[in-house]
């Protein structure tokens, strides 16, 4: 069965409550997660960032003023998740090009509504992913690359799961990585 949530915050606390059995998402909120206490284990990588793909994109309305990290101090813009990678990643971009973080105010939305959200004017900006920044294209206008603002490699997302479920289902999560790991290659 699979769940649809928003975002891996979401995710992790219905993993670790046993609601669903395996989670995907970023590794941020995983990291979080370890440093309290919570035992999640990343049974197998998802997607890994390799410059200079365009993976998580900053987008700004297609009529906006904004045309450069500066014009966005002072206004507010949205991310798929607070403390997730998407937040960190537009903090980076913005303070590595030239804008000042401290005065931009970050709001949570999900991808699938930030087209509308700017379009609306409620946020000056948005952090895509796809397919939601090709969606996007007749409401945004590309601004920069947030995911190498972060580095040049380094891993996204994962499949994971606790370490009490993968006890129980080491061979279910044995196949899950190994299936997961032939799509990628196929895919790539």
């Amino acid at each position: 069965k699979i769940t649809v949530m928003n975002n891996t915050a979401q995710l992790a606390s219905a993993v670790a409550g046993g609601a669903l059995e395996i989670g995907y998402g970023s590794v941020i909120p995983l990291a979080q997660a370890h440093l309290r206490g919570l035992e999640f284990r990343v049974i197998a990588p998802a997607l890994v960032y390799t410059a200079p793909a365009l993976t998580n994109i900053v987008m700004t309305g297609k009529t906006s003023n904004v045309k450069t990290a500066a014009d966005l101090n002072g206004q507010v813009v949205a991310v798929n998740g607070l403390r997730d990678l998407t937040q960190y990643e537009m903090q980076a971009w913005i303070d590595q090009n030239g804008g000042d973080v401290k005065s931009v105010k970050l709001i949570e939305i999900p991808f699938s509504e930030m087209g509308a959200a700017l379009e609306a004017n409620r946020v000056a900006a948005a952090i895509f992913a796809e397919p939601f920044a090709t969606a996007a294209q007749s409401q945004a206008r590309y601004l920069g690359n947030a995911s190498l603002a972060i580095g040049k490699h380094y891993m996204v997302t994962g499949w994971f799961a606790t370490t009490d479920w993968l006890a129980k289902n080491a061979a279910t999560a044995k196949r899950l990585q190994a299936v997961m790991l032939q799509i990628a290659r196929w895919a790539n």
